[in-house]
């Protein structure tokens, strides 16, 4: 899939598409690219290159606020798994990372999951929760919406 958007000078791509190496199960990749644009609003061809681009930072959010459910899957695999779910998890915890939590996890009431203190007690919140059956059902609906392959 790709989206394009002029804006302040600038022409937006956004690229999503499901990426595979070998040995992994495929996970959703979610890239840019910002080029100077022309008056017509096309890409300025006197650049070889884009002035920026990779991973989507906050301001090419902001220019695809539509995409937001797109982005917060980037770096999760087909089954809406974050990378290194246990492992990532209980560094943002240990750390007091409360926004990294809610990012990682999807959700906004952290307040039990903040006083877990080990992968095992973590892995119970998870499927008690019914998070993993929540995030491969919303990977679904994304890859169905955006037809991604």
């Amino acid at each position: 899939m790709e989206k394009r958007k002029v804006k302040n000078g600038n022409v937006y791509i956004i690229e999503a598409h499901l990426q595979k190496f070998e040995g992994q199960i495929p996970y959703f990749s979610i890239t840019h690219e910002v080029w100077h644009a022309t008056k017509k609003g096309e890409i300025n061809k006197r650049y070889k290159e884009p002035w920026r681009c990779g991973d989507c930072g906050e301001d090419v959010k902001k220019a695809f606020p539509e995409l937001k459910d797109l982005f917060d899957f980037h770096l999760r695999d087909i089954n809406g798994e974050p990378m290194y779910t246990i492992e990532n998890t209980m560094y943002y915890i240990k750390s007091g990372m409360v926004d990294e939590v809610k990012h990682q996890l999807l959700i906004d009431d952290v307040g039990d999951i903040m006083k877990i203190k080990t992968k095992e007690e973590l892995h119970e919140y998870l499927n008690k929760h019914n998070l993993y059956a929540k995030w491969k059902h919303q990977a679904e609906t994304l890859i169905e919406k955006y037809n991604l392959k």
